[in-house]
């Protein structure tokens, strides 16, 4: 994958594996915390990250470093190209909107509609399935296309899906809300009304 052709798919595969990272670890890590203990997921990361030390250095071997490491300088200051900056923040809100759904939308969903942790966990591995499927066809459009074509492909379709999964959690909530307000009718009640 070193051809410059491969580069943005290249790109697209390591995004992928931190999605997958992310994504897929929170529920593999819940599952195994409530199964095996709340250490045991800090164990496999553990045995993962040894792993994968052995495998790397058994893979590709040592790395001759040509370039000298860019001063902290330089970097801050292509902050000042608009591309760039563009860049870094498109990555921020990325990994900031991971971490919010996290952090909000198991309280939520548990305390709200009332789903138990099982289901919650099953729609956390839904989610990294599409988030790494995402990161994927995201470097082989990329490719195949443009950049520029596909991120504001991407930028534009983003906003109207998480608009649809807002209305489909609020309509279930409204559902189940008014479920439980309701009061049961009687037999005659029932037939009177229909």
């Amino acid at each position: 994958m070193d051809k410059r052709v491969y580069l943005l798919a290249a790109i697209g595969l390591v995004v992928m594996g931190i999605s997958a990272s992310l994504v897929l670890g929170l529920p593999i890590g819940v599952s195994m915390g409530h199964v095996l203990g709340w250490r045991s997921p800090f164990m496999l990361n553990l045995g993962l990250a040894l792993l994968l030390l052995v495998l790397v250095k058994l893979w590709l071997g040592d790395i001759a470093i040509k370039a000298k490491p860019t001063p902290f300088a330089t970097v801050w200051r292509s902050l000042g190209q608009r591309r760039v900056l563009f860049a870094h923040l498109t990555t921020f809100f990325f990994l900031a909107g991971h971490f919010s759904l996290y952090g909000y939308l198991t309280p939520f969903v548990s305390s709200q509609l009332a789903y138990s942790g099982a289901l919650i966990t099953l729609v956390y591995f839904i989610y990294g399935i599409a988030a790494v499927t995402g990161g994927s066809l995201a470097g082989y459009f990329t490719d195949r296309f443009s950049p520029r074509r596909t991120l504001l492909t991407v930028i534009y379709n983003g906003p109207a899906g998480a608009a649809i999964i807002l209305l489909s959690l609020l309509t279930a909530l409204i559902c189940l809300q008014g479920n439980s307000t309701a009061t049961p009718q009687t037999g005659h009640e029932a037939h009177i009304n229909n």
